[in-house]
């Protein structure tokens, strides 16, 4: 008999829970019928390569593909470590996958999902602009422009031990083809403690998008 050992270091348990959870996503996608096939195999990667040999091109991978899409969508999240600008290249790329498979979201499901995503220091600015109108039209390219806008001011608010900073909104519909900025609006908020923790990268943005870009 094989005894699995079980993980000894805080990376290992980390790793196994993620492992154990894109299985989950990965067979809550197969039709019933399918699942006594592919439930024992080793792991999510061998998994996924099974799925795409046996159902790759035909209705019920399209399904598929569209599920953990949705999935991915759901838990997308951007970690300090990868940056604003990763996650836009990374958020772009699902909305694009997401068009091509027939489950394309709106411009405003795809602003506050994006919104809500960011790590802890941009989680100031992404909240006002998130109460601002005209967010529910506003382009994805362009909602990243006006973040990119904030990073100098975040990261001076983020060292500091004032009460209170200025932040300059730029609006979508005063920016020029070039994206130069010609408006902005000054708002005032108070800090916010810094000893708040930062959520971790979704499990699923970290593993079943490693299966899509293979």
């Amino acid at each position: 008999m094989i005894k699995v050992l079980p993980p000894k270091t805080a990376e290992e348990v980390v790793a196994r829970e993620r492992e154990r959870k894109a299985n989950t996503i990965l067979l809550m996608a197969l039709l019933e019928d399918h699942l006594e096939k592919f439930h024992k195999m080793a792991n999510a990667k061998k998994i996924w390569k099974a799925i795409k040999s046996r159902f790759d091109g035909n209705d019920e991978s399209k399904k598929m593909h569209k599920y953990l899409l949705k999935q991915q969508f759901e838990g997308f999240s951007v970690s300090t470590s990868k940056g604003l600008h990763k996650g836009y290249d990374r958020f772009q790329t699902l909305l694009s996958q997401l068009e091509i498979h027939g489950a394309g979201v709106s411009h405003k499901d795809a602003n506050q999902k994006f919104l809500r995503s960011p790590p802890y220091s941009w989680s100031r600015v992404a909240l006002i602009m998130r109460t601002k109108p005209g967010l529910d039209t506003l382009s994805f390219d362009y909602l990243h422009n006006n973040l990119r806008v904030f990073k100098c001011d975040v990261k001076s608010t983020t060292a500091s031990s004032s009460n209170t900073r200025n932040v300059a909104f730029v609006s979508a519909e005063n920016t020029s083809s070039t994206n130069d900025v010609s408006t902005a609006y000054s708002i005032c908020f108070p800090s916010v403690s810094k000893s708040q923790k930062e959520g971790s990268s979704s499990y699923i943005d970290e593993v079943i998008y490693s299966f899509f870009a293979n």
